[in-house]
């Protein structure tokens, strides 16, 4: 029935394009996007790939692997298209463990994942961690400062600050994203912190993982409590007992090899 009423909508639409003068046209145009921007993309909120395509101009291919010439042909020893994996599996709500070589591009899909998660859900919250504020600037939140031109387009209200992102500007931090260094120093405190962290839709990102202490780990795991509520951590392997193997082998996590090769 819905796709019924937004093809003769669709039909009305262009019917009535026929009948406008060009400054019209361009009135029209500009109406109906003051009507959508700002607003929460929910009709992609099954679909990242989709929205990072459409929405920030990604291009698919670096997401979808297999999109590339010649990947079925390519010697890999990991979990085939590795990225696309993670991106489905949070969108079926399930957390995400990714243990790559270097180079490979997690961040920058994590990158992504989060402005996604921030644009679909209006009030989500988003809280990402690393050893040391040196690591949370070199690679997910720089990648986010270079897609953040295309992502503020839609959503005009945005602030990007140090570490920051505030959907509604400087009105409140219910829609938001932050990062916090979590080295064994700050371990207390941001553990303590963690387990107040709480919203229906929450993404916890953990990035270098294997330097991330244990208790911040099952300070979070602790706090995601509601049924949107999930954890992504990424990082470059070095042994099975490290923090990064434990959490991509826990029961209900989406393990991705993501191949070097």
């Amino acid at each position: 029935r819905q796709r019924e009423r937004d093809a003769r909508m669709t039909a009305a639409l262009a019917d009535l394009l026929e009948y406008l003068e060009p400054d019209e046209r361009r009135e029209l145009d500009e109406h109906l996007l003051a009507l959508t921007t700002g607003q929460p993309h929910t009709e992609y909120q099954t679909a990242p790939i989709q929205w990072a395509v459409e929405k920030l101009g990604v291009d698919e291919a670096t997401l979808v692997w297999s999109l590339g010439d010649g990947y079925d042909r390519h010697a890999w020893d990991g979990t085939p298209d590795p990225l696309a994996t993670a991106f489905e599996a949070i969108a079926d709500w399930q957390d995400v463990g990714i243990e790559s070589g270097t180079g490979t591009g997690k961040s920058y899909g994590v990158a992504i994942l989060i402005l996604w998660f921030l644009a679909c859900w209006e009030n989500a919250q988003a809280f990402t961690f690393a050893p040391t504020e040196k690591q949370l600037k070199l690679y997910i939140w720089k990648n986010i400062t270079e897609l953040w031109p295309r992502f503020v387009v839609h959503f005009p209200d945005a602030e990007l600050t140090d570490l920051c992102i505030r959907m509604r500007g400087g009105i409140d931090e219910g829609w938001a994203a932050h990062g916090f260094p979590v080295g064994v120093r700050a371990d207390e405190q941001v553990s303590t912190r963690g387990a107040g962290m709480h919203a229906p839709h929450m993404l916890l990102v953990y990035e270098e993982t294997p330097g991330i202490p244990l208790p911040v780990m099952e300070a979070g795991k602790n706090t995601c409590t509601a049924p949107h509520n999930l954890r992504i951590a990424i990082g470059n392997p070095n042994h099975q007992l490290a923090a990064l193997h434990r959490f991509c082998t826990e029961p209900g996590v989406q393990h991705v090899r993501m191949s070097a090769l």
